[in-house]
């Protein structure tokens, strides 16, 4: 299971954009050099070098003495004759031309050349590796395993270019962004397959600009305010949640708080009077509730919602606005509903690796029944998640580095 963590973090590096750039050294023309340029060499001759030359040097050029074997060894000029060729100028219209099959053959051979040199010599040192911004990065990592994960809590704050995070020049890659990466990389691997052991925590807080007194949308018909989240429980275990309860002022008795996983009711907490049965601290209410139940792995939906059990309209002598926000500069004598200051969320506790998941379920896409299927799994499994990452069929290259874990 860790060496499948080890893949799957190879394959998102790669399925984030973060390529590589090859360094050759210096090369020399290769065999048959010589032969090759033989024809285009005859074709300058005939048609190019009669203005050309050494002698005129007509628009400050000469072709007499240069070497077709080298033609990538000069981009730069070869590149403006290339461009010439390209828009039919040269030669000019008052002078003889070679045959159009000729002509079109001589611009392809050169730019084959330029190509085929430059290919050979990369500098790493010029080369901007363009790579995705959090949000294309959590995307990605969605439609390769099914996996929903909070990236800003896994990479630092993209930058920013005319206001906006997707332009190429800003999109650059240090040494420690690299690293940051490959370490996301590697947790988003380890909750794909369920190999994790680690309690982690992740505190969210209510929306202050959320009305506290009506329906959240997200939640079950027949509760009020709190909070809707989305969160990535790693592995199969205990989870810890903390709610933070503020019962500022005086409120109806009989509030029920509801803990909602995926849409089911999971735990109820229970108002008595003017404090909580559970978990409550301070004669004015406020306090964190907390319960540990046990949740099975993957991206789940996670509520904390008070049961509307009632709506009779406000009986206070000042007829106050619906509260919009967390304050707390609350005004005596008035009732006021209970709110929900933050979810916490810590675990897992005795974590167990789970055994289906919509994540396992998206990368093991074949389970060998024998010890002679493993190797066919491995490359079906590992050809399945190439294809979608590189967005391309796998070739056996691609296959070999990742074969050998």
């Amino acid at each position: 299971m860790k060496r499948k963590a080890l893949v799957i973090g190879c394959i998102v590096i790669g399925s984030a954009g973060l390529g590589r750039g090859q360094a050759a050294g210096s090369q020399g023309p290769p065999p048959g050099a010589a032969v090759a340029s033989a024809k285009p060499r005859a074709l300058l001759d005939q048609y190019c070098v009669t203005c050309h030359n050494d002698r005129t040097k007509t628009a400050n050029l000469s072709l007499a003495q240069l070497d077709l074997a080298t033609v990538g060894d000069h981009p730069e000029l070869w590149e403006k004759v290339v461009r010439k060729l390209r828009a039919g100028v040269m030669p000019p219209p008052d002078v003889k031309r070679p045959p159009l099959e000729e002509y079109e053959a001589l611009r392809d051979w050169l730019e084959a050349e330029i190509d085929r040199k430059a290919a050979a010599r990369v500098n790493p040192g010029a080369v901007v590796l363009h790579r995705l911004n959090r949000t294309e990065y959590a995307n990605v990592v969605r439609d390769l395993l099914d996996l929903e994960i909070d990236a800003a809590a896994l990479l630092p704050s993209d930058d920013s270019a005319r206001g906006f995070d997707n332009i190429a020049g800003s999109l650059t890659l240090s040494p420690t962004l690299l690293e940051a990466y490959t370490t996301a990389a590697m947790r988003v691997a380890r909750m794909a397959v369920g190999f994790w052991k680690t309690p982690t925590e992740s505190t969210y807080l209510a929306p202050g600009d959320t009305s506290q007194n009506r329906h959240v949308e997200g939640l079950p018909l027949g509760t009020r305010g709190g909070m809707l989240i989305h969160h990535q429980f790693p592995a199969d275990g205990e989870y810890k949640f903390s709610i933070q309860n503020f019962g500022i002022g005086s409120f109806i008795p009989g509030e029920q708080l509801e803990l909602i996983i995926d849409g089911e009711t999971a735990h109820r907490f229970k108002y008595q009077g003017i404090g909580l049965s559970q978990g409550m601290a301070g004669d004015a209410g406020d306090g964190v509730l907390e319960v540990t139940i046990p949740v099975k792995a993957g991206s789940r939906s996670i509520g904390a919602a008070f049961l509307a059990t009632n709506y009779r309209p406000s009986l206070d002598m000042i007829k106050q606005y619906d509260r919009k926000s967390l304050e707390n500069n609350s005004v005596p004598q008035l009732q006021y509903y209970p709110a929900i200051g933050f979810l916490r969320i810590q675990g897992p506790f005795t974590p167990q690796r789970p055994t289906e998941s919509r994540s396992i379920r998206k990368v093991l896409t074949c389970r060998p029944a024998s010890a002679g299927q493993e190797e066919f799994c491995a490359k079906t499994i590992l050809s399945t998640l190439t294809r979608r990452a590189y967005r391309r069929p796998p070739t056996a290259q691609d296959l070999v580095p990742l074969m050998t874990f």
